[in-house]
């Protein structure tokens, strides 16, 4: 499949129609517009790469759950995607800032008292990873539960309350996520914890 021949629009079609390779092109063709309005937005271009990347996670996870309709051009539906990821950003940078109170000395004494050596940095970036790998094949509302509660650390209230769902049901997504994740720790056999 020759990238410069198709349209967005037949990408995405091709690729909800099982053809995997088409994603590729798909996301060359989208990625210099989506990264460069996250940048203009943030300011930041870490925080771009890392939303970029978030963003065609999402975008992913969405076409597969055949979320996308055909009605006008996929990048304005990728473009909200990635606003919806921005804002996020702002609530939790917001949420961050409270934290910045804390005298930089202080800081740097707690994180210096947790400095962890290169070995363990690694294992942890290593499991970091395959964990995220098993979030993002969660149902969506599962997801967001788990994005919010351990990689935004609100409490189970503040999603609630964040979401409009009673925190009966913000647990509940939990435990489901949870129990979701042992599955698929089992069926690809997953060690979190090899050495």
């Amino acid at each position: 499949m020759k990238k410069e021949t198709f349209s967005e629009n037949q990408l995405v079609r091709a690729f909800l129609n099982g053809e995997e390779k088409a994603l590729t092109p798909l996301i060359r063709v989208t990625q210099s517009r989506i990264y460069g309005y996250i940048l203009k937005k943030t300011d930041d271009i870490e925080t771009a790469k890392d939303l970029s990347q978030d963003t065609y996670i999402k975008i992913i996870q969405q076409l597969k759950l055949r979320k996308y309709k055909d009605k006008g051009k996929f990048i304005s539906w990728a473009l909200r995607i990635a606003h919806n990821n921005i804002i996020d950003w702002f609530r939790v940078k917001k949420r961050l800032a409270k934290y910045e109170k804390i005298g930089k000395l202080d800081l740097i004494e707690m994180l210096e008292s947790r400095i962890l050596n290169e070995e363990r940095v690694m294992i942890k970036s290593e499991v970091f990873d395959m964990v995220r790998q098993l979030v993002v094949q969660l149902p969506e509302k599962q997801e967001e539960i788990i994005i919010k509660r351990y990689y935004w650390g609100l409490t189970f209230s503040e999603i609630a309350e964040e979401s409009c769902i009673s925190i009966n049901t913000a647990l509940g997504r939990a435990r489901y996520a949870m129990q979701n994740m042992r599955k698929y720790i089992e069926r690809d056999k997953i060690d979190l914890f090899k050495n």
